[in-house]
């Protein structure tokens, strides 16, 4: 079974006035975030993948709603 990914994005990433970098600039980070994530070493935990990418200056522009490996039963039991 296909993986679900439900992203949000802030709108202050978003709204500027160079509408053509934040549109290839939103399709390369959710690109990123759900089909090559990066990794980062958490001091107790390991490694944990990113849940965030950055849209220009907006640091945390596009986030994980939630856990990345959501399937279709967790995300309708929270939509029921």
């Amino acid at each position: 079974m296909a993986k679900s990914f439900i992203l949000t994005v802030f709108e202050d990433g978003i709204k500027q006035d160079h509408t053509d970098v934040i549109e290839k600039e939103v399709g390369i980070s959710v690109l990123k975030l759900c089909l090559d994530p990066e990794r980062v070493f958490l001091d107790s935990d390991g490694l944990e993948r990113v849940k965030w990418e950055k849209i220009v200056n907006h640091g945390n522009c596009i986030n994980f709603v939630k856990d990345v490996h959501s399937d279709d039963e967790i995300i309708s039991k929270k939509i029921n």
